[in-house]
């Protein structure tokens, strides 16, 4: 109300720009050459993490790969958990090893994200 006037209404414009929280991989699938996966020996690739938003987002990698032949497989991700800066990108190193000569097809890493309903998903494969 404006003093003096009752039965005055005093508006204000705001205009705002609504984001929602997310991050993406900047490549959602990866490839590894059929070499690489020889029995026990190490393979490291790099995995990044971008987020466009103004918001901080916390992540965390699932401990387990999923898939058929996720059993023959060990990988870890480093970092495993943590944040990525807004408007930032994080370099997530997956190492990966296989107990046994296969070609990969559909085994997944899952990446869950604080605020996002569902995980980021990496496919894994071999040519």
């Amino acid at each position: 109300m404006v003093q003096g006037i009752p039965e005055s209404v005093l508006y204000i414009p705001i205009c705002a720009e609504v984001q929602s929280p997310f991050l993406v991989l900047e490549e959602s699938e990866i490839t590894i050459s059929r070499e690489a996966m020889l029995e026990n020996q190490v393979v490291d690739t790099t995995v990044i993490l971008a987020n466009p938003t103004e918001f901080p987002m916390n992540f965390a990698w699932q401990s387990c790969l999923i898939g058929r032949q996720s059993q023959v497989l060990t990988a870890e991700f480093y970092p495993s958990a943590g944040f990525v800066p807004p408007r930032g990108t994080m370099d997530c190193i997956l190492t990966m090893s296989s107990k046994v000569d296969v070609k990969l097809r559909n085994v997944y890493a899952l990446c869950l994200v604080d605020a996002m309903k569902e995980p980021l998903i990496l496919k894994i494969s071999s040519d």
